[in-house]
């Protein structure tokens, strides 16, 4: 007797700019990507989306969600996945990331019945991003002149991200008694030592990614030298998009600032999602859904 093995689709997640693109495409290519990927949305998409001001083009957007749905899931928004994590670390039990429930069924039923995304919602979802961004990028810039202060007395720059991370990671860094403790903290409602922060950099792949992410917004705004290299001057809801890149095999933006931003971050982080364009992924498919 032969015995048939089920094949597990590759699992996409798209940043809310590849929605985007795939909204201009036909139900054709939007039904190639439902055949051939697991969809994973995400609570900052469908935030995003309720952000768009035209009605219309909302509409549509959610339309291509729920496409997207029918062989996927919605899982929750960055800061919620991260505080689940955390809670769960915390308790001191045995701890497995990917085993904490992450889905969000509030947003698929919201993505289908349309009984809270309005006009209303729509404007303050879009000035509270601009608002969030404006304060993430203002808390760095203000602190590059220290930097510089310091570049100026002799400490050598860091050259690359990696570079500036392994400054950071060193016993004591800012990467662990900083950004790290000062997450968990705001999740666990207690401050960490090193080394609880450590074991969970290490035990949780999405935590690792965030506070990389931040760290890039370092590099980026404080640290790099001006006007110099590639620029990762990604707004901050595109950086905290890494912390989806552990639960997708395949990520996709229509965003190249971002897409270089995750990848770094990826890289850095030692993680085997794939992190792609939505032109290399459209053509890639477009060969594929070609009769």
């Amino acid at each position: 007797m032969v015995k048939l093995v089920a094949l597990q689709m590759p699992r996409l997640t798209l940043d809310t700019s590849a929605i985007n693109a795939l909204a201009n495409e036909s139900d054709y290519l939007i039904a190639g990507v439902t055949a051939g990927f697991t969809v994973r949305l995400n609570g900052t998409n469908i935030d995003e989306i309720a952000a768009t001001p035209d009605a219309d083009r909302r509409a549509r957007l959610l339309d291509v969600c729920r496409q997207l749905l029918v062989p996927g899931e919605c899982v929750q928004p960055a800061n919620v996945i991260i505080e689940q994590l955390v809670t769960e670390f915390h308790k001191g039990t045995r701890f497995e990331w990917a085993r904490v429930n992450v889905k969000a069924p509030e947003y698929e039923e919201e993505i289908v019945r349309r009984e809270i995304i309005d006009d209303k919602l729509s404007k303050d979802q879009k000035d509270f991003a601009k608002e969030l961004d404006k304060e993430f990028a203002s808390i760095f810039r203000s602190a590059r002149p220290k930097f510089e202060e310091i570049f100026s007395n002799g400490v050598s720059r860091p050259a690359t991200f990696a570079e500036l991370v392994t400054v950071l990671q060193q016993p004591g860094g800012s990467f662990w008694t900083g950004y790290g403790a000062a997450f968990y903290e705001r999740f666990a409602g207690q401050r960490p030592d090193e080394s609880t922060v450590r074991r969970f950099v290490e035990a949780c792949p999405p935590f690792r990614a965030l506070v990389l992410a931040v760290c890039l917004a370092q590099y980026e705004h404080c640290i790099k030298e001006p006007n110099s290299g590639p620029s990762y001057r990604a707004g901050c809801s595109d950086l905290l998009m890494a912390v989806y890149l552990p639960y997708c095999d395949q990520f996709v933006t229509g965003d190249h600032r971002q897409e270089r931003c995750l990848t770094e971050i990826g890289k850095v982080a030692g993680l085997t999602t794939e992190i792609r364009s939505y032109e290399a992924f459209r053509s890639q498919l477009t060969t594929l859904c070609t009769p």
